[in-house]
């Protein structure tokens, strides 16, 4: 997230930055985040220039704020406090209600069936490739799809091979 000001002579400044992890349960939400921003570690060129001109964009990726490395970001810059932001959320989940208005739970589609519905769906997939590759072997044929070839990016899916 971030926070942005503008002053009376229309200059946007970046007041900070704040990861807030979304929750998927269905309710309402209050967080208070911590928010900081870079700055450069010449104190008076990093005044004069958000004075001058609103600041700039010193962040490319805002990853590390999910995952927090101390104060440093780089060699020129450092993270500074910059205040704190109250957020309010509500998170809803729609259904499908039934002809006599109550909702059937077989119809309803949550995150979490739609990720073991994918892991399933990949086991598959390794299974397959590896029956394939154990046919294959001893032959001197490639594979016509080139799918399970190197480089194809298919071995980043063997990383998370659980099954059990």
């Amino acid at each position: 997230m971030e926070v942005i000001s503008r002053d009376w002579w229309e200059r946007h400044r970046t007041e900070g930055y704040a990861h807030l992890p979304l929750r998927l349960k269905p309710g309402q939400y209050t967080e208070d985040l911590g928010c900081v921003r870079p700055e450069e570690k010449d104190k008076v060129f990093a005044d004069s220039r958000r004075y001058f001109i609103g600041g700039c964009n010193l962040l490319d990726d805002l990853e590390f704020l999910a995952k927090p490395q101390g104060t440093e970001l780089a060699s020129d810059f450092r993270l500074v406090a910059t205040g704190k932001i109250r957020v309010r959320w509500s998170v809803i989940r729609q259904v499908q209600a039934t002809e006599r208005g109550t909702t059937d739970r077989s119809q309803t589609t949550s995150s979490s069936a739609l990720l073991s519905g994918a892991d399933a769906a990949l086991r598959r997939y390794r299974r397959a490739r590896a029956t394939l590759a154990a046919a294959a072997k001893g032959l001197d044929l490639p594979l016509e799809s080139g799918i399970g070839t190197p480089g194809d990016g298919s071995e980043e899916l063997d990383s998370t091979d659980d099954d059990s």
